[in-house]
């Protein structure tokens, strides 16, 4: 038997007892004492011999006479709702005796031990909180009190208190020892896993199943896959109110996140239980803020060495954290909003959101990549056709998500062994949507050096298709002239092959023009577009440099072409001047 079944077992046994009696359930503050209490009261259909049931809790009770009026006031019938001519009788009576007494009415007192004399007999009683009562109530006089409840009017009485916390309290721990024989018949000790308190608060399996933190991922790329349970046991909260305080944050972000970041969920539920664990488990220790901000930690790390009670402070911070599994994120201060205001203001984190949807989406495919290439490379056993198939389906379902590179990589690895024309179509279709995208984004910042170079070209192609060619030197002007740099520009000279380049050289007489060539190689290297365009160009160039010694003082110093090596300036030079 469980914990939990131990305790609802020795109540069966107690109610059951004609006899009347008191019983003492003890447990740590938060492990459900009064929760499965309420709950085991109520599946009682009926207690034989006692028709009535009162509850009261002595928190911010400061006399037995409220202790009473509140025994009476909250009475109700065992298994079926309280008559409505009982509900008026009590409330009235208790009516009467509240609002008499202040006007100094004569008799109230018998007045009202009257109403209760009739009413707090030969009921079941459960007294909350014994721990907490104030100083006001002797624990002499309420144990007396309990002891006439069960003597005098055969009542039943359940005690709900926290042992550990009464031994803070000298004179509570010294009376319930010397009268624990005479007072209590039975007691019970309540000391639930966690695992139970999760079931109770989480019994209908909701949240049970979150999958990885990245759905998809390996093992070594999902992150933090524990469950919501796993979580809590390393927390080690068997705390029935903080877990249903986590069911209540996840109630909350859910409709929210789930729906429309689900990719993110599994995470931020994650997130949702450790930020509630440090929060409403440690506050007397150090604030959710604290543990939130990355840099305090980076600070204690750098300053290991450190004594102090501060940095003591912090290593202990640092143990909750490590205990629980706990690293900051993004969203941290959404909950944490949460907990501060009982709110989120949505607007305000939509775009934190959507960055981190969309980075858990390329993580996933990544991870999905990953796993379809270590069919190839982990060992032997896969056969050829698996790993074929399973690269050509992972390039059919995700060629819109993958960068040119990786399409161009996946197409020639198939083409190499398993060729198709439909795998040549989704490449080509790859650079159409790169190139009208380059087009229309008016940049030509493109990854074309680490491209396979027929690919490469291919988009270069594409690139030169419809763009309408203008003169060299137009272009060079404008290029060249301040804040005239224009991509489309670039684009404008793919047409134009290096011979052309070298009739333009031979022919163009404008003024400065060597100036102008030397800016325009400048700001052609700088850009990954103009490298064909640059390469055409110094081809023609280095053309005009074996006319003359001249025109290769013009092309170096007035072009700014980078002279060859030694050995190829030697050859050249010769080649330029006939020898004696």
């Amino acid at each position: 038997m469980t914990p939990i079944s131990h305790v609802e077992a020795a109540l069966a046994r107690f109610l059951a007892d004609p006899q009347p009696g008191v019983i003492a359930v003890k447990g740590d503050w938060g492990v459900g004492k009064t929760y499965i209490w309420q709950h085991f009261i109520a599946r009682q259909k009926k207690v034989k011999g006692y028709a009535g049931y009162s509850y009261a809790s002595l928190f911010g009770i400061s006399s037995l006479e409220d202790l009473r009026l509140a025994l009476f006031t909250n009475q109700a019938s065992i298994g079926s709702p309280l008559r409505s001519a009982d509900n008026f009788l009590r409330r009235g009576s208790a009516a009467l005796v509240r609002y008499c007494k202040p006007a100094g009415l004569q008799n109230t007192e018998l007045l009202a031990h009257v109403f209760e004399d009739k009413a707090l007999r030969d009921i079941v009683i459960c007294l909350d909180d014994l721990e907490r009562k104030e100083s006001t109530i002797t624990t002499s006089a309420l144990l007396g009190f309990i002891t006439s409840l069960r003597d005098e009017r055969r009542c039943k009485v359940v005690l709900l208190y926290n042992e550990s916390k009464t031994k803070r309290l000298p004179e509570f721990s010294s009376a319930i020892a010397e009268y624990r024989e005479k007072v209590i018949d039975h007691e019970v000790l309540l000391h639930p896993t966690v695992a139970e308190c999760y079931a109770l608060i989480f019994s209908d399996g909701h949240y049970g199943d979150l999958g990885p933190a990245l759905q998809g991922a390996t093992a070594n790329a999902a992150g933090d896959a524990r469950s919501l349970l796993q979580i809590l046991e390393a927390a080690k909260v068997a705390n029935i109110r903080l877990i249903r305080k986590v069911r209540q944050a996840l109630d909350y972000f859910a409709p929210q996140i789930a729906h429309t970041y689900p990719k993110h969920w599994p995470l931020f539920a994650r997130q949702i239980v450790k930020l509630c664990c440090l929060h409403f488990l440690h506050a007397q220790e150090f604030a959710v803020e604290e543990v939130a901000d990355k840099t305090k930690w980076i600070a204690m790390f750098i300053n290991m060495k450190k004594q102090g009670a501060e940095h003591d402070r912090h290593r202990a911070m640092y143990a909750v954290v490590d205990r629980i599994g706990y690293s900051a994120t993004k969203i941290d201060q959404i909950v944490i909003d949460f907990f501060r205001a009982g709110f989120v203001e949505w607007d305000a984190y939509k775009a934190i959101l959507e960055e981190m949807e969309a980075d858990h989406r390329r993580t996933e495919l990544a991870a999905s990549s990953h796993a379809t290439w270590d069919k190839l490379w982990d060992n032997f056993q896969a056969p050829a056709d698996e790993v074929l198939a399973g690269l050509r389906s992972f390039l059919e379902a995700n060629a819109g998500k993958l960068s040119l590179n990786e399409v161009a990589q996946l197409v020639m690895f198939l083409g190499e062994y398993s060729p198709r024309v439909s795998d040549k179509k989704i490449l080509d279709e790859k650079i159409a949507a790169f190139v009208t995208s380059a087009r229309n984004n008016n940049s030509l910042d493109f990854d074309l050096i680490s491209m396979d170079p027929k690919v490469a070209a291919q988009v270069q192609k594409e690139i030169a298709k419809n763009v309408e060619a203008k003169p060299i030197m137009e272009v060079v002007n404008q290029m060249t002239a301040p804040g005239g740099w224009n991509p489309s520009d670039v684009r404008s000279l793919d047409g134009y092959t290096r011979d052309d380049f070298l009739t333009w050289l031979k022919s163009e007489s404008s003024l400065g023009l060597l100036s102008k060539l030397a800016e325009f190689r400048t700001r052609l290297g700088g850009d990954a577009a103009g490298q064909g365009v640059l390469k055409r160009l110094d081809w023609a160039l280095r053309k005009m440099e074996k006319r003359s010694r001249l025109d290769a003082r013009r092309v170096h110093i007035g072009a700014k072409l980078p002279k060859p090596s030694r050995a190829k300036r030697t050859e050249r030079s010769e080649q330029i001047i006939p020898a004696n």
